[in-house]
């Protein structure tokens, strides 16, 4: 390995270890762990791991020979929660699968960790040969890009499943937790179905990947944005850009959009947080379906105000049913998204966190303002476009194509549901948000969210008013003076209707007579 750049931030929260050797730096295992992984890739017949029980055993005994005594212990239960999901939950054919290929295929991957991460830091490796690109922590205030291949993500994905990350200063450096102990420990009874279906869906992505006959191809992109402190209320008030076109679906859900859009990811602050413990809301279905998202959660930080994630080149495996305790595993997704030029998946994902139970706060500008500034650095424009351009491997001028020109905004009701926003409003806000960031459209999904059942209409009558973004936000801010001061009880599309009497109708036309 010829180049050490960015692997110190990372190196002290992964399990393996930097060699003592100057004129010939590598990474390598703990011998007793290299050792332990070997005799797993021989399968239960030298490993003996044929049962949950037994591979919670291995499990503790590898981070025994890490020398993990100083980190904190795996969740209470995950012995038995192991146990139970693969010895009671799935059938003995099921089991033996896993247990036969899967998880030897799983330690021969682990055994290659080492040798992928010298790749992924090597000089000759074009695409990332710039250091801004590498693996490497992504802290708070810190815009910046990481670019992994794919087999090095599942990798990582699998040293995750083991439970082989020392964990201990995480908390310290605002980072989420990585290792699926968490998860493990929730699997201990019949009663959350919905647990036992998360555990389906990673156990489904690493079949799939140890099946294939090809590791998984590509890259994916890992960007933290941060928006500058100049975006103030002034700025929105006097703002001429022209709202972009918008439409709204009663029906239907992001991840299945067919066109080329940010699918946005209503994210805890936490980026990924409980996607590998006890939730199972919008963010923690995604992160489910499409786990290379998890392994941004090995390096990214808690976000902030003026943050959000844009997860680039992620590839669905699952498809579901239901919602929360009702979500249900409905076997395999076959994504067929294009590639861009740099090997990524044309799925891209912005995780971003809304105010969380806000109540009437969320009424104050200095609230609105911290939600449409969110909302606008999870929509701006990648700033790394033209470094992809202009690498060795990218030189067509064709990558200007796939400018936001074309890429659009699929959302819905962004910090609502049990974060307890105002739907209308934040619709609202994520349409100034989308058009000044030059966002071409928005597809918003209502989920068949009742205060937005004459949303379609509203957006209809602003549209024809050709209104910008200021003419918007002042009639916002105008509203929630009113909410705030208690001139008003109405929501926004009601207030609205009446304050433009006669002009928009959002429920029985009053024109109608008695039809």
């Amino acid at each position: 390995m010829d180049d050490l750049s960015g692997i110190r931030s990372i190196l002290p929260f992964l399990p393996i270890s930097l060699s003592s050797t100057p004129s010939s730096p590598h990474l390598t295992w703990p011998e007793e762990a290299e050792r332990s992984l070997c005799d797993l890739t021989k399968g239960p017949t030298v490993s003996h791991v044929d049962s949950g029980s037994k591979f919670f055993d291995f499990i503790d005994n590898v981070r025994n020979e890490l020398d993990f005594s100083s980190q904190p212990p795996l969740a209470y239960a995950t012995s038995n929660g192991l146990s139970f999901f693969f010895d009671q939950h799935l059938s003995r054919d099921e089991a033996k699968v896993w247990f036969d290929e899967v998880v030897p295929s799983l330690a021969a991957l682990l055994l290659r960790l080492p040798s992928l991460l010298e790749a992924h830091y090597c000089k000759s490796n074009k695409l990332v040969a710039i250091d801004k690109f590498k693996l490497r922590l992504l802290g708070s205030q810190e815009a910046g890009i990481v670019i992994l291949n794919r087999e090095l993500i599942a990798a990582l994905l699998a040293c995750a499943f083991f439970c082989l990350f020392p964990t201990k200063d995480r908390v310290a450096t605002h980072l989420s937790r990585v290792n699926f102990d968490e998860l493990f420990a929730t699997l201990i009874n019949g009663r959350r179905q919905f647990q036992h279906q998360k555990m389906k869906c990673f156990v489904h992505y690493f079949q799939r990947i140890c099946k294939d006959i090809l590791v998984p191809k590509g890259v994916i992109s890992f960007e933290r944005k941060v928006l500058p402190p100049c975006y103030d209320a002034n700025f929105w008030n006097n703002s001429d850009t022209i709202l972009c076109h918008m439409q709204i679906f009663a029906s239907g859900s992001i991840e299945d959009q067919p066109h080329e859009a940010l699918e946005i990811v209503f994210s805890n602050k936490y980026y990924g947080l409980n996607s590998i413990s006890m939730g199972c809301v919008q963010e923690q279905i995604r992160f489910l379906t499409t786990p290379e998202l998890v392994v941004g959660l090995l390096f990214i930080a808690c976000m902030e105000e003026n943050e959000a994630i844009e997860v680039v080149g992620v590839e669905r495996y699952s498809q579901y049913t239901g919602y929360a305790s009702s979500f249900r595993f409905a076997g395999e997704y076959l994504d067929t998204k294009p590639v861009d030029l740099i090997g990524r998946r044309k799925r891209r994902i912005v995780a971003m966190d809304a105010l969380n139970k806000p109540l009437e706060v969320q009424y104050e500008t200095k609230f609105l303002l911290r939600e449409v500034n969110k909302a606008f650095v999870g929509f701006m424009e990648s700033k790394y476009k033209s470094n992809f351009a202009d690498s060795q491997e990218c030189k067509s001028s064709s990558m200007n194509s796939d400018a936001n020109a074309n890429v659009g905004i699929a959302t819905g009701n962004w910090g609502c549901g049990i974060f307890g926003g105002d739907p209308q409003i934040k619709c609202m806000i994520q349409w100034m948000a989308a058009s000044q960031s030059k966002r071409p459209f928005i597809h918003y999904y209502t989920f068949n969210e009742g205060s937005m059942q004459n949303a379609e209409k509203v957006i209809a009558w602003i549209a024809n008013q050709n209104w910008n973004v200021s003419d918007l936000w002042n009639k916002v801010m105008d509203y929630t003076s009113q909410k705030l001061e208690g001139q008003t009880a109405l929501d926004f599309f009601s207030w609205l209707q009446s304050e433009c009497t006669n002009i928009i109708h959002v429920g029985p036309d009053p024109l109608s007579g008695s039809k």
